[in-house]
């Protein structure tokens, strides 16, 4: 069976952009082939970085340049990539990502803080390419990074649907790596069945050289910040707290006849949705206990969307 596997290297190197001092972060992305052709990207964060072009930190616009015929890593930024209404306005060797708190009125915190996510885009021949990175103390004690010691690199835009996808990763379908946790893994290529794989997978077209394709599709790996204790990367629990466990959002019971129960959920509106991502309930106020027992037996999904636009998602089996 043909497959690759991606190999990706976190740390500090010697060929740094330019004006690194004045970079909140920077974390250089080390890619290889199975045939020893190399490739860096440079990924950093600042506060107040341009949401398009930075070339003061050595950001180098590669966008009308094809990719080269053999192998080449580059990074864009994720919603460009991700939604279709939208046309790439950057991608290169070197991406910076902007760092921002959400309300200036109140003292900074791993809650308020977002940075911007950024995407890998590969073209390899010859698969497999080979990942090991640096997940010392030192990389996460960054006072913009050690919030987000759940960061992981996926091979589909499948966590921002509805899907806790990390349930059923395995290869060849929905995989991830966590980049504080793991230090190898194999990324195979998609044989999941028919019908199911247009949910999960990514790709993109970009010219490449020398292709007779106008675009070819080109494998993309978005990489994304996740808090510390956001699934699957992060812990779900601090300091083995007892006090932790019992207050995270729970669906009960599992499998479930009719009556499902909600415990510490927020009063954010909340729907639920069937394995192939059609919503088949959605409540506008908080609910306490669903009746469930009108849906057809199979997986289902319980979504709620708060306020800032992070969500909580919890897998159900209805009998």
């Amino acid at each position: 069976m043909k497959y690759f596997l991606l190999i990706l290297t976190i740390g500090v190197g010697l060929h740094l952009p330019a004006q690194t001092d004045s970079l909140g972060f920077l974390i250089n992305f080390y890619f290889e082939d199975a045939i020893g052709n190399k490739d860096t990207v440079y990924v950093g964060g600042v506060e107040g970085a341009h949401p398009v072009f930075n070339p003061q930190y050595g950001e180098v616009n590669l966008l009308n340049e094809p990719f080269d015929s053999v192998f080449e890593v580059r990074a864009g930024r994720f919603d460009e990539l991700f939604d279709t209404r939208l046309s790439p306005t950057y991608i290169g060797k070197t991406i910076i990502s902007n760092v921002r708190f959400e309300n200036p009125a109140v003292p900074r915190s791993c809650q308020t803080q977002r940075i911007e996510l950024i995407s890998f885009i590969v073209h390899s021949l010859h698969p497999p390419l080979t990942v090991s990175w640096d997940n010392s103390e030192e990389v996460f004690d960054n006072p913009y990074l050690h919030c987000l010691s759940g960061t992981l690199i996926i091979n589909t835009y499948a966590y921002l649907s509805v899907f806790p996808w990390w349930t059923d990763a395995e290869p060849g379908w929905t995989d991830y790596t966590c980049l504080r946790d793991d230090r190898a893994k194999e990324f195979f290529p998609w044989t999941y069945p028919t019908g199911r794989e247009e949910l999960f997978q990514t790709y993109y077209p970009f010219p490449v050289s020398g292709s007779t394709n106008e675009n070819d599709s080109l494998e993309v790996y978005p990489l994304k910040w996740s808090p510390t204790r956001q699934p699957p990367c992060g812990s779900t629990v601090s300091n083995n707290s007892l006090e932790d466990i019992q207050e995270l959002p729970t669906v009960f019971p599992n499998p479930v006849s009719d009556q499902l129960h909600l415990k510490n959920l927020s009063d954010d509106p909340l729907a639920i949705f069937s394995l192939d991502g059609r919503e088949v309930l959605s409540f506008a106020g908080p609910q306490s206990v669903i009746d469930v027992s009108g849906l057809p037996a199979g997986i289902y999904f319980l979504r709620q969307v708060d306020h800032g636009g992070r969500s909580t998602v919890r897998k159900f089996i209805k009998q």
